[in-house]
């Protein structure tokens, strides 16, 4: 079973995604930002990471850096409303194959990007 640890500040949309992706057979662990997620990732391993772009205390972009920092290489999806072309650019020079999926998605888009 892969584990995939959702990093995302709105606690409705942790919760809905925490259940449909459990029905797809996936492990979910979440966290409500990228400082709590970091503490999770330096204990744990997962096999994707789904993180929103916008977040107090510690956004997307830091989140991927860190796994960077530690030659992680996990799936990386990322989620955002109004994600601008700098952040994008940016989060593409940082890691080959990232996926960006804008919100408002819908569940089986995610579905498709977590297979591809």
């Amino acid at each position: 079973m892969k584990r995939i640890l959702h990093i995302e500040d709105n606690e409705a949309i942790r919760q809905v995604l925490a259940v449909a992706l459990a029905a797809l057979g996936y492990s979910v662990t979440s966290a409500a930002n990228g400082r709590i997620a970091r503490d999770l990732m330096a204990i744990e391993d997962f096999d994707i990471i789904i993180t929103d772009h916008h977040m107090p205390e510690m956004g997307g972009l830091d989140v991927v850096r860190g796994l960077v920092a530690r030659h992680a290489h996990p799936q990386v999806i990322v989620t955002s409303a109004n994600l601008d072309c700098t952040a994008e650019t940016e989060y593409r020079r940082l890691y080959e194959g990232i996926s960006i999926l804008k919100k408002p998605y819908r569940l089986s888009q995610m579905a498709l990007t977590l297979n591809s």
